[in-house]
């Protein structure tokens, strides 16, 4: 027997937690559903890391432009270092996410790890092996 939802939320990142905490603090019920690690995608493979790794490339640039105008040295970037810095962001939404994951699983359904497609609207299915559904009257994706 599937779980009627008032909203499912596909995805973990930051605009799917905002959501499906104000829609909870509403008396909603909420799945929120997630195939991959916790936290989303701006944060764990795609904003934020980008910008830490362009802004290493950036500081060259600069740096190589005003050669001749007052700068003197050559820069070059240590990857190991730069990745290091970029994980020092990443790997902390790694450490929060179970303590986030928990927060939303106490007022909604955590429903990770799963592939999703619709079945029929607005039914999703989870997983056809294990015959999962989550029916929600509305969806974000």
């Amino acid at each position: 027997m599937a779980t009627r939802y008032d909203l499912a939320v596909i995805g973990s990142g930051t605009a799917a937690q905002m959501a499906a905490g104000r829609v909870h603090k509403a008396g909603w019920t909420v799945a929120v559903i997630d195939h991959q690690p916790f936290g989303g995608t701006c944060a764990l493979r795609g904003c934020d890391p980008k910008k830490v790794l362009i802004s290493g490339a950036e500081a060259i640039d600069a740096a190589s432009r005003m050669r001749g105008h007052g700068v003197t040295r050559e820069l070059s970037i240590d990857w190991r270092e730069l990745i290091a810095f970029k994980r020092s962001f990443t790997d902390t939404v790694h450490d929060i996410g179970p303590l986030v994951e928990d927060a939303i699983a106490r007022r909604s359904a955590m429903l990770g790890g799963l592939t999703w497609h619709f079945c029929r609207p607005p039914v999703i299915d989870l997983d056809f092996e294990m015959d999962v559904r989550a029916p929600a009257r509305e969806l974000i994706l």
